[in-house]
């Protein structure tokens, strides 16, 4: 009799057990791009005028109904290439002045935008939404601001990374691929999150760079933090290991995914300005 009631309590834990998994699973698959994509949409709080940075504003349409926005910041240098920056998964433009600031020690020209959904872009994220607004500002900078594919580098943070090498792989005319905090692939580092769960199967995503980097042919600039707590630190290796020649690998050696180009600051705009001086006599 013992017996049989453990039986039947062992059976209806594992039976609720699965019901709870599987709800997870469900969760999960429903609610991807809302734990993906974590947008602020409206009119950014804080632009680069609140640090004495002159810029220039632009909507530019995708259709009637959609747009992106960006902003572009015009270089100290003459006959500079322009930087064409993809930022990462949440916020909008105005979460991105610190490394704006950063990177306009440059001295070269910038242009960040915010995809669809996050901002005062319109229109609502996915794979293929990123890919073509970065296309979009592309045109951008060649028919508006005269600068060719030749003229042009791509820089991506994060899962800006993967926007970044989507047009790198498109372009191979491009002049140069930055990719900082970057992952190897979405499936991936939804695998080390949620180790449980199978991931492959329930994404509608791919984000995959690790195999677009092995056919990019054009000087790429790999940077990953140390103590990157969000993407390990091994991802970008296996990236730079994966990547095709020529290349560049640029350890960080403090802070952590949202601030190692502010902890690691000097060593940080030396490689950057190393890649640059590369690109400009490759």
């Amino acid at each position: 009799m013992i017996w049989l009631i453990l039986k039947n309590s062992i059976s209806y834990s594992l039976f609720f057990g699965f019901l709870a998994y599987f709800a997870i699973l469900l969760y999960l698959y429903f609610n991807q791009d809302r734990l993906i994509f974590l947008p602020t949409p409206g009119t950014p709080i804080i632009t680069p005028a609140n640090y004495g940075i002159d810029y220039e504003s632009h909507i530019l349409p995708i259709n009637d109904k959609e747009s992106v926005h960006l902003w572009f910041i015009p270089g100290k240098e003459e006959q500079s290439p322009v930087l064409l920056f993809c930022h990462g998964n949440s916020g909008n433009l105005g979460s991105r002045l610190e490394i704006l600031r950063v990177l306009y020690q440059l001295g070269i020209p910038i242009a960040i935008f915010d995809y669809r959904g996050y901002g005062e872009s319109r229109g609502r994220p996915s794979e293929k939404h990123l890919y073509e607004d970065g296309e979009r500002v592309l045109r951008f900078l060649k028919t508006e601001k005269g600068y060719p594919l030749k003229e042009t580098i791509v820089m991506g943070r994060s899962l800006g990374g993967a926007v970044a090498c989507e047009l790198a792989y498109r372009h191979p005319d491009l002049s140069g691929l930055i990719l900082d905090s970057a992952f190897t692939s979405l499936a991936e580092i939804a695998q080390i999150r949620y180790p449980y769960v199978p991931v492959s199967l329930l994404l509608k995503y791919r984000f995959d760079n690790l195999s677009k980097v092995q056919a990019i042919s054009i000087p790429k600039l790999i940077i990953h933090s140390l103590q990157d707590e969000v993407i390990p630190f091994s991802l970008g290796q296996r990236l730079f290991q994966r990547a095709r020649p020529p290349k560049r690998f640029l350890s960080l050696p403090a802070g952590g995914h949202n601030d190692a180009f502010l902890e690691s600051q000097e060593r940080y705009l030396q490689g950057l300005k190393e890649f640059l001086s590369e690109i400009r006599s490759h």
